[in-house]
């Protein structure tokens, strides 16, 4: 009974925490696409500073959505593991 209550605590927590990951992947997905389309757009963006710097930010900001989603699905296949693992045992 404490090991079907342990696996169900994780399960809980872990699905938690894949919830907040993936609501935080989207937004840094989001900005960095933008970013990069702005500074895509420009007519001399290879020669340009300021366009490059832009690019390079919202490429930082598309690893760090990538990253977040990634630590999202990870979670994710974590709680349904002890989630089915819990079920297995009730």
């Amino acid at each position: 009974m404490l090991i079907l209550t342990l696996n169900a605590a994780f399960a809980a927590l872990f699905a938690a925490g894949a919830r907040l990951a993936l609501t935080r992947a989207v937004p840094f997905l989001r900005a960095g696409w933008i970013a990069i389309a702005a500074g895509v757009r420009q007519p001399d963006y290879r020669a340009h500073v300021e366009s490059r710097r832009l690019i390079s930010e919202g490429g930082a900001f598309v690893i760090g959505g990538i990253a977040w989603g990634a630590i999202g699905i990870g979670a994710l296949i974590l709680a349904l593991t002890f989630a089915l693992r819990a079920l297995g045992l009730s």
